[in-house]
């Protein structure tokens, strides 16, 4: 039984909660740059090594977010996350002690599995709040707000002592796991049947979805390593990429406001086309510090704007929430085989080869996805009170 009757799911203290654990296994996401960097620069790792470290990690990350369908409602939530949290603080703290490539390959792995599944968990309690939408905008400037911070200092720790101030900030996270509920919320939902040709554009924009997120990430994956490259300083990549966290925050903040009044395929063409120039940007020759900065700002801030609508038009067309749920999945897949691709292709090739493979993995997901938003727009247009609203 779940003993949540003095529980308030929807009270401050389990939405900042929630809120917060959510977002510490999407640290590593977010200072993916950083990390690799650090991994050559300060443990004498080569380019590929670090990139299939990150590969590592997101895959753990990847195949506990995917496990966790087949038993996270058969479990008691709140000690599943403690659990990951424990799993989580022991690998970070192994991972800031450790310079050998085999082992942090390993350790990494295992954080990354925790990670998933505490974002699982996570998730679904956040689903279960009466203002989700409000929970995953806190969400979204929870990491803004460590991006800020963390992007400003990163420079003055190594990459061992990144991983040590994260296995900090998960023992804080374990004085929070009270706020996760037992169980999953009694909930009466009506499960609707797919049409089989929705399905089919439902599956091409999972496709999509999990392509456009390989073009971004093997981008990301090295986009200090790029900087770093053209002669820039650290504390110039340190502040471009706090100016490409508020960036994200702008881009994820417009698409909220703007929702679908504009439909979804002009946002999406916007945020297509903005990204791949982002990838040229950086490959000039010998980029300059504002071009760098510039081409972070609208890497980060169109990817914000772009990812709601990708994940909107799953939602418009299936109602119950399967479509939504593959998304996640593929947008893990995607976190796992960006870094991977990146890693097999730079070296002798150089970071320049990037930008062309990011961008036909970028138009091969946009022109799978245009079908399921012409669909969705259909349908919201269809249940909207107004029509054409």
């Amino acid at each position: 039984m779940n003993n949540s009757k003095s529980y308030d799911i929807n009270g401050w203290p389990s939405v900042f909660a929630n809120v917060y654990l959510c977002t510490l296994p999407a640290l590593v996401i977010i200072f993916l740059p950083m990390l690799v960097g650090g991994m050559v620069e300060h443990l004498g790792m080569t380019d590929q090594q670090a990139g299939f470290v990150a590969t590592s990690d997101m895959l753990g990350y990847t195949i506990g977010t995917l496990s966790s369908f087949f038993f996270i409602h058969k479990v008691n939530w709140r000690k599943l996350s403690l659990a990951c949290i424990a799993l989580m603080v022991a690998a970070n703290a192994l991972s800031g002690n450790i310079s050998d490539y085999d082992t942090l390959l390993a350790v990494r792995f295992v954080s990354g599995l925790g990670g998933g599944v505490l974002t699982a968990v996570t998730f679904a309690v956040i689903g279960q709040m009466r203002d989700p939408d409000s929970a995953y905008g806190w969400w979204l400037v929870f990491q803004a707000g460590f991006g800020l911070v963390g992007f400003q200092y990163f420079w003055d720790i190594s990459v061992n002592g990144g991983f040590l101030v994260l296995t900090g900030l998960l023992l804080l996270g374990g004085l929070l796991f009270s706020f996760i509920p037992e169980q999953a919320l009694s909930q009466n939902r009506n499960i609707s049947k797919v049409d089989p040709a929705v399905f089919k554009k439902a599956a091409s924009g999972v496709v999509a979805i999990f392509l456009v997120y390989i073009g971004l990430m093997a981008i990301y994956t090295y986009l200090e390593r790029i900087g770093n490259q053209a002669g820039l300083s650290p504390e110039d990549i340190g502040i471009s990429f706090s100016a490409m966290s508020v960036a994200g925050l702008l881009g994820g903040g417009l698409a909220a406001k703007m929702g679908s009044r504009c439909g979804r395929s002009i946002p999406v063409i916007i945020g297509t086309a903005g990204c791949i120039l982002s990838f040229y940007l950086f490959t000039i020759d010998q980029v300059a510090f504002a071009t760098y900065a510039a081409a972070c700002c609208l890497f980060f801030g169109l990817w914000s704007f772009l990812l709601p609508y990708l994940m909107g038009a799953c939602a418009a067309v299936d109602a119950s929430g399967r479509t939504l749920a593959m998304a996640n999945a593929a947008i893990g897949a995607g976190l796992a085989f960006g870094p991977f691709i990146a890693a097999n292709l730079v070296g002798e090739n150089g970071y320049g080869i990037l930008a062309t493979v990011s961008t036909g993995f970028m138009i091969a997901g946009f022109l799978l996805v245009l079908p399921l938003l012409r669909h969705s727009q259909q349908t919201t247009t269809l249940n909207s009170p107004v029509s054409g609203s």
